[in-house]
């Protein structure tokens, strides 16, 4: 049965795909390769992955005629505005120090559970990846939502993904070559097999990012990328954008595949073994357009 918005959305948005009352769109206030925009049809929620638009469809598309982009953009920067990050005390993970299958279904080692502290909420039900900066202090925690709904990450209001590399401060001034991935979990594979690693937190990086590895004392980037059309643009936006670093390609084996014997599509597929050869194993940039 349509929802109350159902209607709205579908005369002022390119809706990709539906799950339940969430709807799949694409953004209307950022370039991307792929939908990113959720809307719920029931409430007129709305929230983007890539940009972080959010908001409510009542507050932004009130007596406003459905080309009127410009006002659009102007509701949306005045409903966005993201509040302050803060720091929290080591402590304040303690509260989400909860039992769950979902780290070691995942394939995590307790070692690697512990030394990132993932955990989980038992409010939310939802299992939890500490966002740290480059110094270690406590950002907050991504929630991974474990029912299935979307999106399927919840980042803490006022995060930049943008300006962050997650596990920087894992990396500051210790290690000068690294791999490079998308998403946080990536990255904890990485460590999970001795490759140290930061992710972008999406499939491009930023100026922003650019300099955080510089202040890191990075020299090469091995680019560990999706497995998938996005993951090798990455690639293309991450050596446009690292002037100076050497970057090398971390190859996906057509033999390697995930626990469903499908190909594997991000590192966290692989087995520990293959993230740690595809590290070891990387090719320079020009070796692959030769």
């Amino acid at each position: 049965m349509p929802g109350r918005w159902s209607s709205t959305i579908d005369s002022h948005f390119k809706v990709v795909g539906r799950s339940g009352a969430e709807v799949l769109c694409w953004c209307k206030w950022h370039d991307g390769h792929s939908p990113k925009l959720y809307i719920n049809e029931d409430t007129g929620l709305f929230f983007c992955q890539r940009c972080e638009a959010k908001g409510r469809l009542a507050d932004l598309l009130d007596d406003m005629p459905p080309v009127d982009l410009r006002d659009i953009r102007q509701r949306l920067k005045s409903i966005t505005q993201p509040e302050p990050l803060q720091f929290y005390p080591e402590q304040w993970l303690d509260q989400f120090d909860f039992p769950t299958k979902y780290w070691t279904e995942r394939g995590f080692t307790e070692k690697t559970v512990y030394r990132f502290r993932l955990g989980f909420d038992p409010i939310t039900d939802c299992a939890t990846i500490p966002l740290r900066d480059s110094h270690g202090r406590v950002l907050g925690v991504v929630r991974r939502k474990l029912d299935g709904s979307k999106p399927k990450y919840v980042f803490p209001r006022g995060f930049k993904s943008g300006k962050d590399l997650f596990g920087s401060y894992m990396v500051r001034r210790k290690h000068t070559r690294l791999a490079l991935v998308e998403g946080p979990l990536d990255a904890v594979a990485c460590w999970d097999a001795r490759v140290p690693a930061v992710a972008l937190h999406g499939a491009r990086i930023t100026a922003d990012q650019v300099k955080l590895l510089k202040v890191l004392g990075v020299h090469t980037v091995v680019c560990m990328t999706d497995n998938d059309y996005a993951g090798r643009e990455a690639i293309l936006s991450i050596k446009g954008g690292l002037d100076g670093m050497a970057v090398l390609i971390g190859i996906y084996q057509p033999t390697w595949f995930n626990r469903l014997g499908k190909p594997a599509k991000d590192p966290g597929e692989l087995s520990a073994a293959r993230r740690r050869a595809m590290y070891l194993g990387a090719m320079p940039w020009h070796q692959l357009l030769s």
